[in-house]
């Protein structure tokens, strides 16, 4: 026998509340120790989330804090639903899926990239000040370079934005040409910076928020020279 699905409260938002947002719902449900969520509009955007709480009775507190905030929020309560669960992958195993295949794909690019950077005439091992030493080249012109070889390889983009020249605001600025140099370094910060991407870490910035990763990387470029 079908067990029937469960009940979801439904609030969605008053009239007098109602903007650019309108006709936005949320539905939540507890099932044990796991409050599921529904959010979107009425007019058919939706997305479905999920969290893990230690106990039911957690879980439950969560969800009440919850309903109690969208209430203040100006959303109203609407007559409960019934609907299937839906089927969301485990958030930490799909965390360790990403970084397994990052790993794996830094693994089978690595040498490549090895080859194509030397091909172009530049020693990976080196920053793009440095690497141009005794060249009649700019580092913006190496950095580009880098950037571009890591794109076809990887098949990773770089928006060229970064929060970090305004930390105060923590505002999204664009990296100019002339800092391309300045701001990706070398190629070890290019290759931790496509890692942390391959691995689902990065939004809309170029900002690599593991710089410890940066020189694991650097210490494998020197390793591979010797």
């Amino acid at each position: 026998m079908t067990s029937e699905p469960p009940e979801w409260q439904r609030l969605v938002q008053e009239p007098d509340e109602l903007e650019e947002d309108e006709g936005a719902f949320v539905e939540v449900v507890r099932v044990g120790c796991v409050v599921y969520e529904r959010t979107g509009r009425i007019d058919g955007l939706e997305r479905f989330g999920k969290r893990v709480l230690a106990t039911e009775s957690s879980a439950q507190k969560s969800l009440d804090r919850q309903v109690a905030n969208l209430t203040k929020d100006g959303y109203a309560p609407d007559d409960p639903v019934r609907r299937a669960l839906p089927e969301l992958p485990d958030a930490r195993g799909e965390r360790e899926r990403l970084h397994e295949a990052a790993r794996q794909k830094l693994e089978s690019c690595f040498g490549a990239f090895v080859e194509e950077y030397e091909k172009a005439g530049f020693d990976p091992a080196k920053t793009f000040l440095a690497a141009c030493v005794g060249k009649n080249v700019h580092p913006n012109v190496v950095a580009s370079t880098c950037l571009a070889i890591v794109s076809t390889l990887f098949g990773v983009g770089f928006s060229r934005c970064t929060r970090t020249y305004d930390p105060e605001h923590g505002m999204r600025m664009s990296i100019p040409e002339r800092l391309l140099a300045e701001f990706y370094d070398s190629p070890a910060f290019v290759i931790a910076l496509t890692r942390q991407k391959l691995a689902g870490h990065n939004g809309s910035d170029d900002d690599l928020d593991a710089p410890g990763l940066s020189d694991e990387i650097q210490a494998r470029f020197v390793t591979t020279k010797a």
